[in-house]
């Protein structure tokens, strides 16, 4: 009989352990923070959600590959931060609260560049234009017009990645690409086309940053402590504050 009662308290020892431990195991869950981010066009979704994950602690991320599927998960859910280019952010009424630099500036140049044919300002508003959409596509013309500094919006030929550009090039399928100057030098190692380009003072988008939810104190010093390897890759060395969190 003792012994049925000590294998009895022993059994019931092991289950209250494991229920402790299950609890432990479902609070840190619950104290994950939820990232949503739009990757950027030079990095898959998948590949993006997995470094953002192994550099950011206590961050569960999701990542998204067009602007309108970022767009559709903030009307379902609002995560406690959301990572993208600052236009992006700002074209889902986010304000971006650390804004990343590279250097001594929070933006990068953009380049038109053409093959073969040189392009002037003056044609670009009768042109095809190739891009990466940042800002969900019935904006992007608009977003287009004020970059380039146009009195109205180009034909447009949307993409999702850097990747896509070459080959709007290559088959002349438009006349010129829009395209940031880091992913411009990627591109350019990757063909021998005779690129010509057109570089525009007003052509500079703000680069990467962050908008977080005033409900998740604390969410900011992991942005602050990424890998230096992490913040290269989009394009930043620092993330800076630029206001309060939402």
């Amino acid at each position: 009989m003792k012994r049925g009662c000590r294998v009895a308290t022993g059994l019931g020892v092991l289950l209250v352990l494991a229920g402790l431990a299950c609890a432990a195991n479902l609070q840190a869950e619950r104290a994950k923070r939820t990232l949503y981010a739009l990757s950027p066009g030079s990095i898959r979704a998948r590949a993006f959600e997995r470094m953002l994950e192994d550099s950011l602690s206590n961050v569960d991320a999701k990542a998204f590959g067009r602007p309108r599927d970022l767009s559709n998960a903030l009307r379902r859910r609002k995560p406690q931060a959301v990572m993208a280019l600052a236009p992006t952010l700002e074209a889902n009424s986010l304000t971006p609260h650390l804004q990343g630099h590279l250097g001594e500036t929070a933006t990068e140049q953009y380049l038109v560049v053409s093959e073969g044919v040189p392009f002037t300002h003056a044609a670009l508003a009768n042109s095809t234009l190739g891009i990466v959409d940042v800002v969900g596509r019935q904006a992007m013309p608009s977003f287009v017009r004020r970059l380039l500094s146009l009195s109205e919006a180009p034909k447009l030929r949307q993409v999702t990645k850097n990747a896509d550009l070459l080959p709007l090039l290559h088959f002349r399928r438009v006349d010129a690409v829009v395209i940031s100057e880091s992913a411009f030098v990627e591109m350019r190692s990757h063909s021998r086309l005779d690129f010509k380009v057109l570089k525009l003072t007003s052509a500079r988008v703000r680069r990467m940053a962050v908008s977080l939810d005033k409900r998740a104190p604390g969410l900011e010093t992991p942005f602050h402590s990424m890998p230096i390897a992490a913040m290269r890759r989009l394009q930043i060395d620092r993330f800076v504050r630029t206001g309060g969190p939402r």
